[in-house]
């Protein structure tokens, strides 16, 4: 196979050729790029549906099904993505069949982008392919600027960054127009555009004036005036795109230089406007140097070009940055903040949203009870009243319960009689049993509907937020046994079979860690030799 740009040269060797896309290192290579891309990407969409295929029938939980994606979705691209450009098609083809997974084929109850964020926003660290392909991309950049360690790809790299733009490797300090990065190859285009998405994050590392005059002013993250980069048509056209171009050493600017470049090159202009430019210039770049000054300085063995990532004011060089970081900063872009909080916040006005996420679960809570009461602080609950809505031949919009009121999330968890009548006696059993005591009725509304925060002071924790998960799943399922089965089922004799259930499986599996977590400094039951009775 002869790749390159004499792909047709003649064969003097006689060896023999493959003209078709050809498997090296686990990645199809060929003469056609775009043919062998397609092979690439097809041949892992379709290993990818492969595998969740045998995992549908697990009866995974949301959660369980996050799990199997990033760890074994992940591990089929990664190497495919770090070394082969994503198109769009194959993108769109693995979201469509990851989403399909996650769903069950039915339509995305959550956001991707709020199930990208951590346990503690509301999500459950869905890895994004995109981001984390960006993240791998922006990797490749900070190698590429180590000033320390050479690789045999950097010239065709540096080639790339020489055909656009400004054609220098100053490229990566400013923000490119899409159809500027499309001239480039699909690979090097995604780098530069994974680049540009960081960059806001990026400071180029100065040692001195002269490396700042060095700097391209116009579309820099660096110089901005009121959140926005400079740009002007006029600079750019006369080719005045450095510092160094327009300023001297004093960060006064040369105006009549400018004017007389302007003029020699036949382009109109109006001598306000480019006062004005100059002006947000100078002040924007005066504040660069103040800061400059007051960043901790980065030893370099030379002039070359280099960024720090500031955060927390600790500026680190980019070659400390590892690839998750690089993922965790582009994650923090897209991911959603979820709109749940805003509906929890008008119906307890002063509560803190942003608590329901490190509330409830535990050590001993089941999966299955997790996922519950994650779709309930998500409140995507399948009450009488939705289901009415997509088939109201089937279903009705009343409690089956109590058939007193319509049924929506707070009357079936909180509101309908049977419910509170239930609630009354767990809340009494957790007062006398836990010694746990709260203020308000309120804030034992909050508890049966999220739990206690997991790293509550409280020494119970992990035996109140099991029981109220169990509480909450209880009435979860006896309302199901009603709407599909029509049977009648008590709530407390139900709570106490699984509940007790439950704790006979946690026992009989570590009666040690048992011992020291649950069965410690209450009476809620009793520990026999070979079983468990509760005290309800």
């Amino acid at each position: 196979m002869f790749c390159g740009s004499n792909v047709d040269s003649g064969n003097k060797w006689n060896f023999a050729e493959v003209n078709k896309p050809k498997r090296i290192l686990g990645v199809y290579v060929g003469k056609n790029e775009n043919e062998a891309t397609r092979t690439n990407w097809e041949i892992v969409i379709t290993k990818t549906k492969n595998i969740l295929n045998l995992w549908k029938a697990r009866g995974l939980t949301l959660k369980g099904r996050v799990i199997v994606t990033n760890a074994l979705v992940l591990s089929k691209i990664n190497h495919i993505m770090g070394v082969c450009e994503l198109p769009q098609w194959a993108l769109n083809s693995l979201n469509s069949v990851i989403s399909s997974f996650l769903w069950r084929g039915k339509g995305n109850l959550i956001a991707h982008r709020v199930l990208i964020a951590n346990k503690r926003e509301g999500g459950l660290g869905q890895i994004d392919i995109g981001a984390k392909k960006d993240a791998l991309r922006a990797k490749l950049i900070s190698k590429f600027l180590d000033p320390n360690r050479h690789y045999p790809w950097e010239d065709a790299l540096a080639s790339q960054l020489s055909n656009f733009g400004l054609r220098d490797v100053r490229n990566l300090c400013i923000l490119h127009p899409e159809k500027v990065v499309g001239e480039l190859k699909p690979f090097y285009r995604e780098i530069v555009e994974a680049w540009g998405k960081l960059l806001p994050h990026l400071m180029p590392i100065c040692r001195n004036k002269e490396d700042v005059f060095r700097l391209p002013f116009l579309k820099n993250p660096c110089f901005l005036h009121k959140g926005k980069t400079i740009t002007s048509s006029h600079l750019m056209e006369a080719g005045l795109l450095w510092i160094r171009d327009i300023m001297d050493d004093d960060f006064s600017v040369k105006l009549d230089f400018i004017f007389g470049v302007l003029k020699n090159k036949n382009i109109n202009f109006r001598k306000c406007s480019i006062r004005s430019i100059t002006e947000k210039i100078k002040n924007t770049v005066t504040l660069f140097w103040e800061r400059i000054m007051q960043t901790k300085d980065i030893s370099m063995q030379n002039d070359d070009l280099n960024f720090l990532l500031c955060q927390n004011n600790n500026p680190v060089s980019v070659q400390e940055i590892k690839t998750k970081a690089w993922y965790k900063l582009l994650i923090a872009e897209i991911k959603r903040t979820p709109t749940t909080e805003k509906i929890w916040a008008q119906i307890f006005p002063g509560f803190n949203t942003k608590s329901i996420w490190t509330s409830g679960g535990g050590l001993f809570t089941p999966p299955t009870l997790q996922h519950l009461d994650f779709k309930i602080k998500h409140r995507r609950i399948f009450t009488g009243i939705v289901l009415h809505q997509i088939n109201k031949g089937k279903y009705e919009r009343k409690c089956k319960k109590c058939n007193e009121q319509d049924e929506d999330l707070e009357h079936l968890f909180l509101d309908c009689s049977l419910v509170r009548a239930f609630y009354s006696t767990i809340r009494r059993t957790i007062q006398s049993a836990c010694n746990f005591h709260c203020g308000s009725d309120t804030e034992w509304t909050l508890l049966f509907l999220f739990g206690l925060k997991k790293n509550s002071a409280h020494q119970h924790t992990h035996i109140i937020n099991t029981i109220l998960s169990y509480t909450r799943f209880s009435v979860w399922t006896v309302r199901n046994y009603a709407l599909y089965e029509n049977r009648t089922l008590s709530l407390l004799p139900f709570f106490k079979t699984l509940f007790l259930n439950h704790l006979k499986n946690c026992f009989f599996a570590n009666p040690d860690t048992f011992n020291q977590l649950l069965n410690t400094g209450h009476n809620l039951f009793t520990v026999h030799q070979n079983s468990i009775t509760l005290n309800l």
